[in-house]
């Protein structure tokens, strides 16, 4: 794909990948996706969101290629490709698009999405897979992805939900809020956004991660939360908690698939489209 022809801000190096000739800072951490990467196709969490948006993108199908925003080391674009929509990774990390490169991703960007320079109306379909929560001004964020998305395109995205929630794991990962549903809507609103779609998800991971992780925090414990602590939270899927878990995670799939939504959960997916369509 001539990204250049849609995107004025970007070139493309001698090892194939397109990079943002500026570039600014990020509400990342550093190692995020270095840890990311060695847990991604272990983890039940990963796993299970994988399921989810594979069920959205059948109730709201969308083509013929999608911008994964923000998109890490590949995961998703990877499985997207390999349902057949191709997917075009942006991430402003040198080191999640070189991982995503050796995942297979052929267009890779990296850099942010405020400095490639997209044209207006040129992406058919965005995805926003647990990014928006990074970006410090999340409206001005939706504003230039309602620009860039073609009108009749969809935007996809996943946040984790619920303030109450919130602990020092939000802190370490680089989160600048969770979201409620409402809230949720009323920021893609704002955007020109209307939601066709919302739901919760993980429901049965609310308790433990308010127990676990909410309440501590809470109470003002405070825990070293090192990149290996938060690695062997995922990898806790290969475990036969993780499997438990996974079981208990997929009545969740049956009402996603039918249309239906959940009351409550960790974390929220949901489809928007601009207004104008």
């Amino acid at each position: 794909m001539d990204l250049a022809s849609i995107a004025n801000g970007i070139v493309r190096g001698e090892d194939g990948i397109w990079r943002s000739t500026t570039t600014g800072d990020v509400s990342y951490p550093s190692d995020g996706n270095s840890i990311c990467a060695d847990v991604e196709d272990s983890s039940f969490w990963y796993r299970h969101r994988a399921k989810v948006l594979e069920l959205i993108m059948e109730l709201y199908p969308t083509a013929p290629w999608l911008l994964d925003i923000g998109g890490g080391n590949g995961v998703v674009s990877a499985d997207l490709s390999s349902r057949g929509l191709p997917a075009v990774l942006l991430n402003p990390d040198p080191e999640g698009v070189r991982n995503a490169r050796l995942r297979g991703i052929k267009d890779v960007i990296c850099g942010r999405l405020e400095d490639v320079g997209f044209a207006a109306d040129v992406v058919p379909a965005i995805g926003l897979f647990d990014v928006l929560e990074h970006i410090p001004d999340d409206g001005a964020f939706l504003d230039t992805c309602h620009n860039i998305l073609s009108p009749t395109g969809h935007l996809y995205l996943t946040v984790p939900a619920n303030q109450a929630l919130w602990s020092r794991h939000d802190e370490v990962v680089g989160h600048c809020r969770r979201y409620s549903s409402t809230a949720l809507e009323s920021v893609l609103d704002r955007a020109g956004f209307k939601t066709l779609y919302l739901t919760y998800f993980f429901s049965s991971l609310l308790p433990v991660v308010a127990i676990v992780r909410a309440l501590p925090f809470r109470l003002g414990v405070t825990r070293s939360l090192s990149g290996k602590g938060r690695a062997r939270q995922h990898r806790s899927g290969q475990s036969a908690t993780g499997r438990v878990l996974q079981a208990v995670l997929q009545p969740e799939l049956a009402v996603i698939r039918s249309g239906r939504r959940l009351p409550f959960g960790t974390s929220i997916v949901a489809v928007a489209t601009p207004n104008a369509a």
